[in-house]
């Protein structure tokens, strides 16, 4: 791990170091970051920290620089199968220019082969999936089964039963029967409106006909079939007299029509009489029009002709006016285009000039600058030739002198190969063995019999025969044999001689690795021997390149004084060029302006040219504008005496023809003249003038007859009788379609209402089996002791964890104490059937375990622990997990309970178990021999570890 909590640096825990030992002390002071490892467990497997209260996004460490980037790997083992996880949290890191970027949470998962990577897993999502397929277990569960946080140790065993089912709940995943309980409670709800709803539409139904029962609403249908049979005769006689008194109005109106056929005969040949006069007058219109069709052309000609003759004198006058106009523009832009002209000129010959004399003010600026840069340049050379040749000397006397000191550093490469050190540390690591055994044998035998003591006394003189220490506690120890203080004396000794040994071979690896620092540095400047040989070989010619280039640079330099002097030459030449052309033109501005004047000047000079260009187009344009328009005049007089010369031989034909006819004048014939429809029109008007009086006479004729002898009926009367017999007969029909309706709803209503009651019973069944189910899950049925589906499924879950854990507590106790689950809640409150109580052997008496003491509580919280993860592990399909962290800090017990605790884990480890317990009391130090030492950092802020095994 790296930045992480406390850990500022890179931060490297072997578990591999513990070797066969199954159970070790994480321990150092408080704060120093003991907690903080389970913690980088957890987030690196499932992303959050082992404490429900901490975040993971305040896992980095506050003192780490701000580019180094906090992360965790994390390589465990399932069975055979080894994996490597990496994560690293949401975090702000410094990028290389100091700006702070903000790196997004990141995890990737491999399958190890050997040491090789493989089957990369990345994202969050798809990872974590992977890990809870893995080990089988969520993160609320991996805190319980393997680490168990400070303060939560003994919590499944002391909460109350209403904590300790949502600790269980939460375990065993059983939200699921929460939520089939509270999917049938929503049943119930559901099922019950449901059936309300039907019996309310039954009791409406029958409430719609004012009954209150089935045979009330059959009595009621046979009513109203009694009545629908008398209404039937009746509307038979009424529909009878409708249709006498239909027919009597259709014999009256048709006397009517056939009077009113005759009346309204003679009033139509009373008109046509009016009429006939007019129509007299259409004949002789009719005749002018036909005379003056034949006289129709000359007219049409005449009209044309005259109306062509004004329109082209019109545009002969206007055409005039235009060209007269065009030749008075065109003058007008001759005059401009000339004083254009003129200005164009000029400024063009004084941009001229400027640009002349800018072009000497260039050159002269540039053999200015070749002469002062042509000698700093051949200096700048030379100088740079002599600092490398100065460099080249002094990289050839450094390399001859590595060179003349190769045979000492020989010398000190065979002296540190044979240095003889493997003996001594082999001889050295065979003697701390004995001792070890011998002080483990010691601590074994403290209070051995009189015969083992001699034999154990004997066996020491043996090993330590000329130990002067041994031989003056010889004499005390063959005294007081037997006791306690003669052993202690012993294994203290035997501990002293272990130290010291231990002390020289801790100091041997560092003084060999130092050594070995400095063979492997002489040994490659040994290597590096014939390189340096073939660098001075380099250096050297070099040497001779840079003299031979020297040599050249000096026939360089004496080749650039000659163009030096040239380009002086052409310097004076250029600056008297323009110092006359100065002279010539002194009312220009000083050279500082100049450049701005001149871009001015030829700005200007293109402006007037683009003037120029379009003045000139715009005059072309207007003359060929007066040339076409003095073509287009003469071509309109032309055409003016042709049109002239045809009016003329038509008006002598049209006085000829008005002579002959009966018209007086071209006036009157126009106003005779018609147009084929208005003279179509006259025509048929006169036709059907004919036509209509022979019709109005036959009409009228035929009309007498057919009303000769009818006498005028009383229509309103008719009408009245008829409207009074309809009006009765629909009253009539209408009451007898409202009694067939209501007998139709009748019946369907009986129906509806059989359907209703049926339905309504069946709704009501459903809703009694529901409601048994749903009281039943949630554990609100009448007459129950309130336990829910929930409850029930973890109340079986919770037996199967204490029959395992009362088998662990019973050994760890002597067979005292049974963990037993209380059927019924205490006080009547809280979970029901949850309750844990411990049964003692001893007193025959079950009590809460609450009651239990400090190591009698880690006893029984221990065991509980052990069996939840086993069932836990069952149940969820996982691989099994033997690796359990207990932060728990012991500060608390005392030293009796701490004996019985420390009995309780050494035990554990003949089942397999890896145990690692965090705490800083000083007493566990000293009864774990492996310890992961956690201690803040000597050498900068945060922490430190390291494994300490014996």
């Amino acid at each position: 791990m790296q930045a992480f909590g406390p850990y500022v640096q890179k931060q490297v825990i072997d578990f591999t170091e513990l070797g066969e030992r199954r159970l070790f002390l994480i321990h150092g002071p408080t704060g120093a970051g003991k907690t903080v490892l389970l913690d980088a467990i957890c987030f690196a497997l499932y992303g959050t920290p082992s404490g429900k209260d901490r975040d993971g996004k305040g896992l980095r460490s506050h003192h780490a620089a701000e580019n180094l980037r906090t992360e965790v790997i994390f390589d465990f083992a399932l069975g055979d199968q080894r994996y490597r996880i990496q994560r690293t949290p949401e975090q702000n890191i410094a990028g290389k220019q100091g700006k702070s970027t903000k790196k997004l949470h990141d995890v990737t998962l491999w399958e190890l082969v050997g040491n090789e990577e493989t089957n990369p897993i990345y994202k969050i999502t798809p990872v974590e999936e992977r890990i809870q397929d893995l080990l089988g277990m969520s993160v609320s569960q991996f805190r319980q089964v393997v680490l168990l946080p400070q303060g939560q140790f003994r919590e499944l065993l002391t909460a109350s039963s209403t904590d300790r089912e949502k600790i269980l709940a939460t375990l065993f995943e059983t939200e699921i029967y929460e939520r089939v309980t509270q999917k049938l409670v929503e049943l119930k709800k559901s099922a019950l409106k449901t059936w309300e709803f039907a019996r309310e539409q039954k009791d409406a139904a029958l409430k719609q006909w004012s009954v209150i029962s089935l045979k009330d609403m059959e009595f009621l249908e046979l009513q109203v079939r009694e009545q629908r049979e008398q209404q039937a005769g009746i509307e038979l006689q009424a529909r009878r007299q409708a249709n006498q008194s239909r027919e009597m109005l259709q014999q009256g109106q048709h006397h009517d029509y056939l009077l009113k056929q005759h009346q309204d005969a003679e009033q139509q040949w009373q008109a046509f009489l009016v009429d006939a006069e007019e129509h007299s007058t259409q004949h002789q219109h009719l005749d002018r029009a036909r005379r003056a069709e034949q006289l129709r052309h000359l007219s049409r000609s005449f009209e044309d002709l005259s109306k062509e003759a004004a329109d082209e004198r019109q545009a002969l006058s206007k055409a005039e006016v235009q060209l007269q106009e065009s030749a008075t523009q065109l003058q007008r832009h001759e005059g401009q285009l000339g004083e254009l002209r003129r200005t164009t000129e000029t400024a063009q010959h004084q941009l001229e000039t400027l640009q002349a004399g800018e072009d000497l003010i260039t050159e002269l600026v540039r053999l200015e600058h070749l002469l002062e840069t042509l000698p700093k340049e051949a200096a700048a050379q030379v100088s740079e030739l002599t600092q490398q040749r100065q460099g080249l000397d002094q990289q050839e006397v450094k390399i001859s002198a590595q060179l003349m000191a190769w045979p000492e550093l020989l010398l000190e490469v065979q002296r540190l190969q044979q240095y003889p050190q493997a003996q001594w540390y082999t001889a050295l690591n065979q003697r701390q063995e004995i001792l070890q055994d011998q002080y483990l044998q010691a601590k074994q035998q403290l209070r051995l019999s009189e015969g083992q003591w001699k034999a154990f006394l004997d066996k020491l003189e043996q090993l330590f025969p000329s130990n002067e220490r041994l031989a003056s506690l010889l004499p005390e120890l063959n005294v007081r044999q037997g006791t306690a203080m003669a052993s202690t004396q012993v294994t203290a000794f035997l501990e002293g001689q272990l130290q010291e040994i231990h002390s020289v071979l801790s100091s041997i690896p560092a003084r060999q690795a130092e050594d070995k620092e400095t063979l492997a540095i002489l040994e490659d400047r040994l290597i590096a021997l014939p390189s340096l040989r073939d660098e001075l070989l380099q250096v050297r010619l070099q040497l001779v390149n840079l003299r031979q280039l020297e040599r050249e640079s000096l026939r360089y330099q004496a080749a650039e004084e000659v163009q030096w002097q040239n380009l002086q030459i052409q310097h004076t030449e250029t600056k008297s060029r323009y110092e006359v052309w100065q002279s010539a033109f002194p009312n220009f501005v000083s050279e500082n302006d100049r450049p701005i004047q001149t871009k001015n000047a030829h700005e200007a000079y293109l402006k007037l040219a683009d003037e120029l260009l379009s003045a000139n187009n715009e005059y072309q344009k207007l003359e060929k504008r007066c040339q076409r328009e003095e073509i287009e005049m003469q071509l309109r007089v032309h055409s003016l005496r042709k049109i002239l010369e045809r009016l003329k031989s038509v008006q002598e034909e049209v006085t000829v023809k008005i002579g002959e006819s009966i018209f007086d004048s071209l006036e009157s014939v126009n106003e005779s003249l018609l147009d084929s429809d208005a003279l179509q029109e006259l025509e048929r008007s006169v036709q059907i003038f004919s036509q209509q009086q022979n019709i109005l006479e036959a009409k009228l004729h035929q009309s007498y007859q057919t009303a000769q002898g009818i006498l005028k009926p009383d229509l309103e009367l008719l009408q009245a009788d008829v409207e009074f017999t309809d009006t009765h007969l629909q009253e009539i029909i209408h009451f007898s379609i409202e009694l067939e309706q209501k007998l139709r709803n009748l019946n369907y209503a009986k129906d509806n209402f059989t359907n209703l009651q049926e339905e309504e019973k069946k709704l009501q069944n459903e809703y009694n089996e529901i409601k048994i189910l749903a009281e039943c899950a949630s554990g609100t049925e009448t007459g129950t002791d309130k336990f829910s589906l929930q409850r029930f499924v973890l109340s079986a879950f919770l037996d199967e964890v204490l029959e395992l854990a009362t088998k662990r507590l019973s050994g760890m106790s002597r067979g005292r104490y049974h963990l037993q689950r209380m059927k019924t809640a205490q006080s009547g409150a809280g979970a029901t059937g949850l309750d844990i109580q411990v049964f003692d052997q001893h007193t025959g008496i079950a009590r809460h375990a609450k009651t239990l003491s400090g190591g009698e509580g880690f006893l029984a919280s221990l065991s509980l622990a052990l069996s939840l993860a086993q069932v836990v592990q069952q149940r969820a399909g996982g691989r099994h997990v033997d690796t359990i962290f207990i932060d728990e800090g012991f500060g608390t017990l005392d030293p009796e309970t701490l004996d019985l605790v420390m009995r309780c884990l050494i035990d554990l480890q003949s089942e397999g178990h890896l145990i690692g317990v965090i705490s800083h009391v000083a007493e566990m130090k000293e009864r774990i021999d492996a310890r992961l030492e956690i201690r803040h950092s000597t050498s900068a802020k945060g922490s430190e570890a390291y494994f300490h095994v014996v």
